[in-house]
């Protein structure tokens, strides 16, 4: 029993059964079980015959019946030590076989109307002879046959599919059958072997009958699903004869079809009837909306009053059903506006897919068709995203009418069952537009499928020299999308019609490799226009090279200032893109930059005040030297060992500084010279004198001056005091070595002696001096 109920439960669940409603209610109390296939009935054999068989057994299975479901009857024809279980199974078996049998009779009616319309069908293919349009054939004929075909398409993978169950569930019933027959043909023998060949009284009887019962079932359910095979053998002819047949009009109409302007206009027309009939609708469900939102508010209103008083239970329960329902109408308003709207963006895109279509079909530019392409891309997201979101909402009217519809089963007092049928009434006014909005994604997605299927057909047409045309036409949509990337959105102040409204702007790749651009092209411009200032300041005002790249150095920084402004303001990027430097990276970046800009400020004082040139001799913080270079940042000081020191700016300002050619480039040096005593003075002098005249270096104005400065401990002390004027090719202390070799020259040949340190020793000889012996020390 549990298999032939596991039958009935599968045929019921699979949709191959429809038995009717008390049949259903009889084999939900079925256990599941499969059930067997009977001997395969012959297609030849007259329907008719079938039907009147089948009716004169459902007669006697109905008599049966009849007298099991009288008072009492159900025991009748039982033996006294039956159980109930068992006189259950005779009675839920036969009523199931009387089910069957309407399912069968249903069949094979539906199987003689079925080979009726392939009969007329196979007439319609062979007496076809072509399409009764003149070529070159409507856009819209060439879809109804793609739709023919496409339903054609689905209906016979549902057959297959089907006819997989069918095969399956026919096996079951074919065991269940060898399994009947063989548990009657024990009983049979078990009986005969006990009572000989007379009728088998008592249990062993019974239980017989019961298996003839059970392999009649199973028999019967056999030739149902035998019925069930031969209309779905039928049912997969049809299908198939009008695939065929769709597709050969659909080959013979995709051979000469054109979109002409006409249909377009046509097609035009019919969306904006559509259209505006959506928009129509919308305003109409607007003002049911608020009028229904007026309602829910009075009711809400009213059973806060009621919530006030006492003894209003009837009263209240009243008041919050018509509140339950005012709030369910609203709903299914909003869920109807959100359908309407969906619908009039939809159908916005149904024409952009149309125009599509017109595009790419009746224009030859290979640009045309790449267009149409991302016309398709841009809709198809929307299509996918439609989709889902009705059948999110799909699954929530289902769940609330299922629990609506659980409610109501569950409920026996009229004014309850009253309140919630209005509530699925209210809830089942979204389905109409629910379905509308279905039929409407379904012809979109459709008609994205036949625009793909025709432009992928024109593609495949293309000559080398059209497929060289779309790739540069695809690299250059990639180049302009990589171009108009956003990497960022920054706030900026837009002035409109002298107002002030702050609002975003977007620095793209484009604008950021244009920025570069013109930055690098203004920086060989301004490095040009610097060079050449620079050389009219020289060749023209007579500046000196250091002074004008002094003056170049300061003008390009200028020029780079004034020029990164100017480009971020023509490429239009705002200058708070850069505040994301603000924070904390700006706290560390003023930190790291005291210093430089401490030294900036130095170099522009040190411009303007001009406390040393470039060639200066200055001295600062132990470091001598001349000024070579002033930069913005730091200057340069060569020594007189050629080695070149950078000293910051901030240093000239912030140190004493000692420049020896500030205000004139002469300089005065001292060269001291010690003689012995008893050397004539005067001749030392002159001496000395003739010494720096001969130099050509000294200066004669101021003439050079000897001075007699001391007597010293151990020489006479002369000071030569001589001028020079510094200049790169003056050192002071190569002229002050020359000096000293003339004066040790002109000394040795006048016999003058230079002295040296001596000293006197003196020994007291008034007494004897004391001598004393020291014998070396002995070891150990």
């Amino acid at each position: 029993m549990k298999r032939l109920a596991l039958l009935a439960s599968s045929l019921l669940c699979c949709g191959l059964l429809s038995a009717p409603t008390g049949a259903q209610s009889l084999l939900k109390l079925l256990p599941h079980a499969a059930a067997p296939q009977s001997a395969p009935v012959s297609q030849a054999e007259d329907t008719a015959s079938r039907i009147s068989r089948l009716r004169e057994k459902q007669a006697a299975l109905l008599k049966v019946l009849q007298r099991l479901e009288a008072p009492d009857g159900l025991a009748s024809g039982a033996p006294s030590d039956a159980t109930a279980a068992e006189l259950d199974e005779r009675h839920l078996r036969i009523a199931f076989s009387v089910s069957l049998i309407d399912r069968q009779l249903a069949d094979l009616a539906r199987l003689a109307k079925v080979r009726t319309s392939r009969a007329a069908l196979d007439r319609e293919i062979h007496a076809w002879s072509g399409l009764s349009e003149t070529p070159p054939y409507p856009i819209r004929l060439l879809d109804r046959f793609r739709a023919e075909r496409d339903n054609a398409q689905q209906s016979l993978t549902a057959l297959r599919a089907r006819e997989t169950l069918v095969k399956t569930f026919s096996e079951r019933t074919s065991r269940e059958v060898k399994e009947s027959e063989a548990r009657i043909r024990k009983l049979t023998e078990s009986a005969e072997r006990r009572f000989g060949l007379s009728a088998s009284p008592g249990h062993q009887g019974w239980a017989r009958e019961l298996s003839q019962i059970q392999l009649q079932t199973a028999q019967i359910a056999a030739a149902t699903l035998q019925t069930i095979g031969e209309l779905q053998e039928a049912e997969l002819g049809v299908a198939q004869d009008q695939l065929q047949f769709a597709r050969r009009k659909l080959e013979l109409a995709a051979a000469d079809y054109r979109f002409s302007a006409e249909e377009f206009a046509t097609i035009n027309s019919e969306l904006d009837a559509d259209f505006s009939r959506i928009e129509q609708r919308r305003t109409a469900l607007a003002q049911q909306q608020l009028q229904r939102s007026n309602n829910a508010e009075l009711a809400q209103a009213r059973l806060e009053q009621l919530r006030n008083r006492v003894d209003t239970s009837p009263q209240l329960t009243e008041a919050a059903r018509s509140l339950e329902l005012a709030n369910a109408r609203v709903e299914a308003s909003t869920y109807g506006g959100e359908f309407l709207r969906g619908m009039a963006d939809a159908q916005r895109l149904h024409r952009r897919l149309w125009n599509a279509r017109y595009q790419g079909l009746h224009r030859d530019e290979t640009s045309d068709r790449l267009e149409a392409g991302e016309a398709l891309e841009t809709v198809r997201p929307f299509i996918s995203m439609w989709r889902r979101g009705l059948e999110q909402q799909r699954t929530v009217l289902d769940l609330r009418l299922q629990r609506l519809d659980t409610l109501l089963a569950d409920t026996s007092d009229p004014l309850a069952q009253k309140h919630l049928i209005a509530l699925r009434n209210a809830a089942e006014e979204a389905l109409p537009l629910q379905r509308s909005a279905y039929s409407l994604l379904e012809s979109m997605e459709a008609l994205l499928v036949y625009t793909d299927e025709e432009l992928g057909t024109a593609r495949k047409d293309l000559s080398a020299s059209e497929r060289l045309d779309e790739w540069q036409l695809r690299l250059t949509q990639w180049a302009q999308a990589a171009w108009n990337y956003e990497l960022m959105t920054v706030e900026d102040v837009i002035e409109v019609d002298g107002n002030k409204i702050t609002g975003k702007r977007s620095i793209t790749i484009g604008k950021v490799l244009a920025a570069l651009l013109a930055f690098v092209a203004g920086i060989i411009g301004c490095l040009l226009f610097a060079r050449q200032i620079c050389r009219l300041l020289v060749s023209r005002l007579g500046w000196s090279d250091s002074n004008a790249r002094i003056l170049r150095r300061w003008l390009l920084t200028v020029e780079f200032m004034v020029l990164g402004i100017i480009v971020l303001a023509w490429a239009r990027i705002p200058l708070t893109v850069f505040a994301f430097l603000g924070g904390a990276i700006a706290i560390g970046a003023g930190f790291a930059m005291q210093t430089l800009l401490k030294n900036l400020m130095s170099g522009v004082m040190i411009l303007g005040e001009r406390p040393f040139r470039p060639g200066d001799i200055i001295e600062i913080g132990g470091i001598s030297g001349t000024v070579m270079d002033i930069g913005i940042r730091a200057s340069t000081l060569r020594d007189a060992n050629g080695i070149e020191t950078i000293v910051p700016n901030a240093s000239f300002i912030e140190q004493n500084l000692t420049n020896w050619t500030y205000s004139s480039p002469r300089v005065r040096f001292t060269v001291r010279v010690g003689v012995a005593y008893g050397a004539p003075v005067k001749r030392v002098i002159e001496l000395l004198d003739e010494a720096a005249q001969r130099h050509g270096l000294i200066l004669k104005d101021p003439a050079p001056e000897v001075i007699f400065e001391d007597f010293g401990a151990d020489a006479q002390v002369f000071a030569l005091h001589y001028w020079l004027e510094m200049g790169p090719n003056v050192t002071s202390r190569v002229v002050a070595s020359d000096l000293r070799r003339m004066i040790e020259h002109t000394f040795s040949e006048q016999g003058i002696v230079i002295a040296y340190p001596q000293r006197d020793v003196h020994l007291d000889a008034s007494q004897p001096l004391p001598v004393t012996l020291v014998s070396p020390a002995r070891e150990g």
